[in-house]
């Protein structure tokens, strides 16, 4: 598994989210909040656990990553009612997705460096 290409998949949602703003679309909160229906996500919950859920920084991925899906509904439920100056805050450089975006990289790093994958 390549955590990072797993992981990369989930830059696209802000391209998603972006073109929904603009055409003021709807979008589906289960596909986006839902953590264990993703790539990276099937892998946390399958063959992943199995190797390295003993692991601190197993746990600690799990967890960021969990987050990173709250942030990308709430995204989602800010655009669904239409507030969307408040979702592209929160897509913001500075903003949630971006906090929490970067929060599962790093955990993906320190999961690579404790597992030695």
């Amino acid at each position: 598994m390549d955590l990072d290409s797993a992981f990369q998949k989930h830059g696209v949602w802000i391209e998603e989210f972006c073109t929904a703003i603009f055409n003021q679309n709807s979008l589906d909160v289960l596909s986006y909040k839902t953590d264990n229906h993703c790539e990276l996500g099937i892998w946390l919950y399958g063959e992943g656990k199995k190797l390295y859920g003993n692991l601190n920084a197993y746990a600690n991925l799990v967890s960021k990553h969990a987050i990173f899906h709250e942030v990308a509904g709430k995204i989602v439920q800010t655009i669904n009612a239409k507030e969307y100056a408040n979702a592209e805050n929160l897509l913001s450089e500075e903003g949630d997705y971006a906090i929490a975006s970067s929060a599962v990289h790093t955990a993906i790093k320190q999961l690579k460096e404790e597992s030695h994958i």
